[in-house]
């Protein structure tokens, strides 16, 4: 195979710049990585994308503690492996999510204008598995004109014992003004559905989900308050600070910002998804609260899926509360008659990157409902 080669690198950070490097005209993809608190991760991150023969580089280190030297590991690390096509970006996290990588990506863009392929790369306690597999990818949709691919993410549960996979915004077409939105949650928001890399190519997360963030819970819930108070009335605002709730279990305060969320008039998936959360928070409350009870989630799923009846998810919860050891016969069939329903519908794409596939999980249940159901009859 043959390259052209071109003088075309810009280094920076702590304040200088440094000039020298080469990179192949020919190159398909750029990779974006944002540093936010494990900096020890870093370079094994960095290689299953060295390993696969990617050659460009922005590393974005943010949440800066004092006396940080990131930059300066990621540096030697770039030099031991003979790359020189790389830019390295620091500063405080005093902005969104969804800026940040925007500033990233349109660094990126400009040290890179000929290769048509941005990655995300978000959290450096997340490897990407095949590579190889993704260089192919990009080579074969170059010519397409998709925006945005949709990733598997699996992640491990904060109490182990199993994993959980997501969809998330990570490939992106460079040089089309594509760009991130939201706060917390960074997301893309494009017209139409938007497309799926192939699923053997994903990212995994090494450590459990809420593993490290005590730490910083209170920063960020902090953040998302401000950011209520700053912009009250916002649905999406809003939106995020239930949802942070939630994520760190925090389900009362949950609860009510996710009510005050689905009385709101914003985008409509989101409001679907605020519903729906509202059932799963109403759910765990039920447990060991009395004042919450299953009823009240199951009004929730039920409005969630009159809502929104194409999504999936309000009628799996429902088979799982429905399809269990001890339920009765009726129950059985109509937890049945859920899992059913959910596996037949036409999914549409996730545009916020929230939605899993729930295929595997209804032929599950649907499996197990029919086991339960020999034994009874």
């Amino acid at each position: 195979m043959h390259f052209k080669f071109c003088i075309a690198l810009i280094v920076s950070f702590m304040g200088c710049c440094i000039h020298a490097t080469t990179h192949k005209t020919d190159d398909l993809l750029a990779v974006v990585m944002i540093v936010w608190d494990t900096k020890e991760d870093v370079c094994k991150a960095l290689d299953p994308y060295v390993q696969a023969g990617v050659r460009s580089f922005v590393v974005y280190n943010v949440e800066l503690p004092p006396d940080d030297n990131t930059l300066q590991v990621v540096k030697a690390y770039f030099d031991q492996h003979n790359i020189d096509t790389y830019h390295l970006m620091e500063g405080p996290f005093d902005e969104s999510t969804s800026t940040i990588c925007n500033y990233a990506l349109d660094r990126a863009e400009a040290e890179f204008p000929h290769i048509p392929f941005v990655l995300m790369h978000h959290d450096v306690r997340e490897y990407l598995h095949d590579v190889p597999h993704l260089l192919e990818f990009c080579k074969e949709e170059h010519s397409n004109n998709h925006l945005c691919y949709l990733m598997v993410k699996v992640i491990p549960a904060y109490d182990a014992g199993y994993e959980f996979q997501v969809w998330a915004s990570g490939l992106i077409r460079a040089h089309t003004g594509t760009r991130y939105d939201g706060d917390e949650y960074e997301y893309i928001a494009l017209d139409g559905p938007l497309q799926k890399a192939p699923e053997d190519i994903f990212f995994r997360r090494h450590v459990p989900f809420e593993e490290g963030l005590p730490a910083y819970r209170k920063h960020h819930l902090a953040r998302m308050l401000a950011r209520y108070e700053r912009e009250r009335g916002s649905p999406r605002a809003t939106f995020e600070l239930a949802y942070t709730y939630a994520k760190y279990d925090d389900l009362l305060p949950a609860y009510y910002y996710f009510q005050i969320r689905v009385e709101q008039n914003g985008n409509r998936e989101e409001t679907f998804r605020a519903i729906y959360h509202l059932g799963n928070v109403t759910a765990a409350l039920s447990v060991t609260h009395t004042n919450y009870t299953w009823a009240e989630a199951e009004a929730y799923y039920f409005k969630a899926h009159a809502f929104a009846p194409q999504w999936a998810e309000p009628l799996v919860k429902l088979a799982e509360h429905y399809i269990s050891d001890n339920a009765s016969v009726s129950d059985l069939h109509r937890g049945y008659a859920y899992a059913k329903q959910a596996r037949e519908l036409m999914h549409p794409e996730d545009t916020l990157g929230f939605k899993k596939d729930l295929d595997e999980q209804c032929q599950q249940l649907l499996q197990k409902a029919t086991a339960y159901l020999d034994k009874l009859v």
